[in-house]
Formats: structure tokens, C-alpha cells, sequence
């Protein structure tokens, strides 16, 4: 038998030949296919003669099967699409994820539910997920429409709007997470998330604000004609209370009486209120600079004083049936107030003041507009609004500020004419 015909062998036996590196070395090699990228891979060892080398092979043959069975997981999962990849990464690495709360986990859950599992991304094998792929999925969410209800849900027809810019943002940012568990479980080589421009928030929109008297009138509606005793009223004190702080709403839901003192006219943000799996949950707030302690107007604790009151009575008035839970905003009952039904009641009364449909979020911006464009500094500003960085509350009231930099000018002008 020739040499050439003791180096042929059946596939996937593997090869033995001389080293061109090295002098009087041979080479055993044996390669096989990566079941993840379908590239081939090789494990050799090296030898003093052919025969010794040819000796190596069988051991070889085990390191390579060895190797492709330690990526059956992740074969498997390569052979699936990405959208199953992303439901599971939803029941398992996020839902264990200590670093999460609870109300981020619900948020990536859904964004992976109605923005990446419906999507060609979604129904694409782990194998095709390439940086084409990627760049396609972002143009997917920049020309996809939402489809919602016509105006109060009387219309049969539908509007559409795109999706928000700090939607896709979001979904890019959950997409590339899950692209980067893939590269540690061996399911994709790379992250092609990573290998193009993250979208960015649209910051050049302006937020919906109301005028002055648009707030007045807004309060004048949640007051009605019984005054304090109207049902309303209770609307009317969390208006006037996150339109005199600016607040979240989540913020101003969650505040108890012990978060407030009256006497020195403080409150502490600590906490935020949200509806999640059918329950409300009192979490901590959105950032480390959302916790925050300051000094509010007279306005706001007569207000906050004129609550206290309120909620005296219905307490007497529920008897057993109260719930003494210390949130400052309640229901007759007792128990904290709905995020959704505040919203709602603040829409309907917006539409009996003749306003158009607002939200609590109206109000916290109407609350940052007031202070910026009456000179209140910035970072004052953006301490109350409880941002995570004075960048933040740039970006967003940005086109206030040069009206607040004419008074500015102003003031300079007089202090230097003496």
C-alpha cells in the first residue's frame, strides 16, 4: 500500500500529512461541520512520523463528536426561528433576571410579543439572523403601523400611526439583548445588533402642554358645581397636584401620607403605582434620581390638606368597609386609585372643559413648560421632574430654553446699567 493510499480515508476519519512548518513533523487532522454557523472546524494533534500520527486519529474522531454534541442545544435552537428564541428568553433569562423589576420584565415581554415575534425577523432561523437581517428589522419598525380605534371607539373604521420613536428604540435595545444571550448559548456566532446605529428618540417633537388658563378651565370641570363634596373633586386634587410639582403619574398615585409633611410643606418620591397582572404594585421609582425630596407651594399643600379632609369623611362614611392603605389618592374606600381610571376621568373632564383628550403626562409636561418659561433654573427643573440626567430634560424642553436665555440676557443688561 503507497503512502498516498494510507492518507486516503472516508470522510470525517480524518487526515494525516506532513507538516510544512516544521521538519520531520506530520499532522493527524479531522474536521466537522459547526451544526450553529455551518462552517467547517478542525481538532489536530501533531506527531514525529506518520505512523504515530495516524495513531491519533481515533481520539481525534472523539474530541470532534464530542464537540458537536456539546451544540445539540444549540443546534437545535439554530434550526428554530428567532421568534422562538425570543419567547423563551422571555420565560427564562429575563423572568430569572435579579436586576430587572418586575415592571421592566413586563414591558420587554410585550415588546417582544407585539414588535419582534410577529415580525419577518421573528419568523426568521437563528442561522439567517445576519447583520441584513438586522437592518431590515429597524426598517420594518420604522414603516410598521398601529392600528387602534376610531375617535371614542364609535367609529367602525380605524386610524393608523407609526410606531413611536422611543418604541423602536426600546424594541432595538430588547432585540440586541436577546441576540447577545444567542452568542453566549452558542446559537449565533455575533450580535449583528451590534454591528449597526442604534435608532434614536425623536427629541425635536414638542410635548403636548395646556396654557394657563386651559388649566383653569380643566380644574374648573373637576370641581363642579358641589365643590370639595362633588365627586370630581377627587380628580381636581390630583390635577392640581401634578400640574403644581410635575410629577409622574405613577409618582403621584403611589404617595403616602407618610411621604408628606405638611407642616414644612415637603414630599418624598419614593415610590411608583402601576397595574400589572391584573393587580396595582407599588414599585421603586423609575430611576435613582426619581427618589427625591423638595419643598412644594402653598397651593400644593392646601390642596394636599383639602385630601386629607376628603378622605376623613369617606373614612367615616365607609366605616368597615374602609381600607386604611396611607396612599394619599384613594378611592371612597380606602384603596389606591387605578392608573387607567385616573387617566380616564382626566379625559373626560378635559372633554367637558372643552379641551382635547390629555393624560396625567399632559400635565407633568405642562408643569415643566410653566416652570422653564417663568426662569426656574433647569437643573432645578430637572430635579422636580425627577430625570435621570439634566440631558434628559434638555433634550425634551430644549426649545424653551431661549426664551429663558433672553431673560437671562436681560437681567444681565440691568445689573450692568447700574
Amino acid at each position: 500500500m503507497t503512502t498516498e493510499e494510507r492518507r486516503r480515508r472516508h470522510k470525517g476519519e480524518g487526515q494525516v500529512f506532513k507538516d510544512s512548518r516544521s521538519e520531520g513533523r506530520w499532522i493527524a487532522r479531522v474536521e466537522y461541520e459547526d451544526p450553529i454557523t455551518g462552517r467547517m472546524k478542525r481538532v489536530q494533534g501533531s506527531a514525529e512520523s506518520e505512523h504515530k500520527a495516524t495513531r491519533l486519529l481515533p481520539d481525534l474522531r472523539k474530541k470532534a463528536e464530542k464537540a458537536k454534541a456539546g451544540q445539540a442545544p444549540a443546534q437545535a435552537a439554530a434550526r428554530g426561528t428567532f421568534g422562538e428564541y425570543a419567547d423563551r428568553w422571555v420565560t427564562t433569562t429575563l423572568a430569572v433576571s435579579p436586576r430587572k423589576k418586575d415592571s421592566t420584565k413586563a414591558l420587554y415581554g410585550s415588546l417582544v410579543k407585539h414588535h419582534i415575534v410577529p415580525s419577518r425577523l421573528g419568523q426568521t432561523t437563528m442561522r439567517k439572523v445576519t447583520r441584513p437581517a438586522a437592518t431590515a428589522f429597524v426598517a420594518e419598525l420604522r414603516s410598521k403601523d398601529v392600528r387602534r380605534p376610531g375617535r371614542d371607539g364609535v367609529l367602525p373604521g380605524t386610524t393608523a400611526r407609526h410606531l413611536a420613536a422611543s418604541t423602536i428604540r426600546q424594541t432595538f435595545i430588547v432585540v440586541s439583548m436577546i441576540a447577545d444571550e444567542a452568542v453566549k448559548d452558542g446559537v449565533l456566532a455575533s450580535n449583528p445588533f451590534k454591528t449597526i446605529e442604534r435608532p434614536e428618540e425623536d427629541r425635536h417633537t414638542e410635548a403636548e402642554v395646556l396654557t394657563p388658563e386651559q388649566v383653569r378651565k380643566l380644574l374648573a370641570a373637576a370641581l363642579g358645581a358641589g365643590g370639595p363634596d362633588d365627586p370630581d373633586s377627587r380628580a381636581h386634587s390630583l390635577i392640581a397636584f401634578t400640574v403644581g410639582t410635575g410629577v409622574r403619574k405613577g409618582e403621584a398615585l403611589a404617595l403616602r401620607w407618610e411621604d408628606v409633611n405638611l407642616d414644612a410643606g415637603t414630599i418624598h418620591v419614593r415610590g411608583t403605582l402601576s397595574r400589572r397582572g391584573g393587580a396595582l404594585v407599588r414599585d421603586e421609582p423609575k430611576t435613582k434620581k426619581s427618589r427625591r425630596h423638595f419643598e412644594v407651594s402653598s397651593d400644593v399643600v392646601e390642596t394636599l390638606r383639602a385630601v386629607k379632609r376628603r378622605t376623613a369623611r369617606e373614612r367615616l362614611a365607609a366605616g368597615p368597609a374602609w381600607e386604611d392603605t396611607g396612599y394619599v389618592f384613594v378611592t371612597e374606600k380606602g384603596t389606591p386609585v387605578d392608573p387607567r381610571n385616573a387617566h380616564r376621568d382626566i379625559n373626560r373632564l378635559a372633554g367637558l372643559a372643552g379641551l382635547p383628550k390629555i393624560g396625567m403626562h399632559t400635565l407633568r409636561h405642562t408643569a415643566a413648560t410653566l416652570m422653564l418659561s417663568h426662569g426656574v433654573p433647569i437643573s432645578t427643573v430637572s430635579m422636580m421632574l425627577g430625570h435621570a440626567s439634566i440631558t434628559i430634560t434638555v433634550d425634551t424642553y430644549g426649545h424653551l430654553l431661549p426664551q429663558a436665555a433672553r431673560q437671562a440676557s436681560d437681567v444681565l443688561a440691568r445689573a450692568l446699567q447700574g
